[in-house]
């Protein structure tokens, strides 16, 4: 699945499912983001992410959660990996610039990389696996 039609497929799920999206965030602050991250992250970071927040600026899905533009922007620090989202107090979601690798990390020491991901999307369809998340008929 490419970026846009993971962010598509989120859309066809709903609260009783156990997934919960965010209003699209505003092209604005996208653009601010943009601006802010391009000199220090890929384009492809940064063009998944912007997919994600066009779609829900932010999400919940079960007990995991993807930040929004101004959470993401918040933990944006001037370092090789960033933060996008956690679970509970288990798992943290991280982006490795230097490996240009999506992270699940244990929340409270994120040296240790539990699984990497290609892709957002990627990440995001374990992530849904691991929620237990299946669409109602």
């Amino acid at each position: 699945m490419n970026s846009n039609k993971i962010y598509n497929h989120l859309k066809n799920y709903s609260e009783g499912d156990g997934v919960y999206l965010e209003n699209p965030c505003s092209i604005d602050k996208i653009n601010e983001l943009q601006t802010k991250l391009n000199d220090k992250v890929n384009g492809i970071f940064v063009n998944e992410y912007s997919n994600f927040l066009e779609t829900t600026n932010g999400a919940q899905i079960e007990n995991a959660v993807f930040y929004s533009d101004k959470e993401f922007l918040d933990k944006v620090e001037n370092s090789n990996r960033f933060e996008i989202g956690y679970a509970g107090n288990m798992d943290a979601y991280l982006y490795n610039v230097t490996t240009k690798k999506y992270e699940i990390t244990n929340f409270f020491n994120t040296a240790e990389v539990f699984e990497s991901f290609d892709s957002l999307t990627d990440l995001m369809n374990r992530v849904l696996e691991v929620q237990g998340v299946t669409k109602s008929a």
